[in-house]
């Protein structure tokens, strides 16, 4: 998996009482269809970190996609750092849309990547 930094800013989010930071994306790709998988890399303070996925794995709608996009999770616990991320325009919302059981509508986004330290390639294996 290969971690990328944001460029010249971090991202906070509320979970709980804690605003935990977003500092980085990591990128892999799912083994079933290989379709891109996005993780955040979040620093909750006191040495803690974890890696929180972003994207959602949709077989069915995978081929969809174009390079560079992914399926955006919004709900649950993912609500906030979704928000945070589309506040802080790290994510752009590319015209399509896939459902799933309960969930009606998921978005698909790409990163903005003059946001990221490194542009993305087709490479996300380290």
């Amino acid at each position: 998996m290969k971690t990328i930094p944001i460029k010249d800013r971090t991202i906070h989010f509320q979970c709980g009482d804690d605003r935990p930071t977003i500092f980085a994306v990591q990128f892999g790709a799912y083994h079933n269809n290989g379709a891109l998988a996005v993780f955040a890399r979040i620093y909750f303070g006191d040495g803690q970190f974890e890696s929180m996925p972003i994207s959602v794995n949709l077989p069915d709608d995978a081929a969809m996609l174009d390079d560079g996009e992914f399926f955006l999770k919004e709900w649950s616990e993912n609500e906030n750092i979704a928000q945070a991320l589309r506040t802080a325009g790290l994510v752009e919302n590319v015209g399509k849309t896939a459902s799933s059981g309960f969930i009606k509508t998921i978005q698909a986004v790409r990163l903005v990547q003059g946001l990221l330290d490194h542009e993305l390639s087709k490479e996300f294996e380290d």
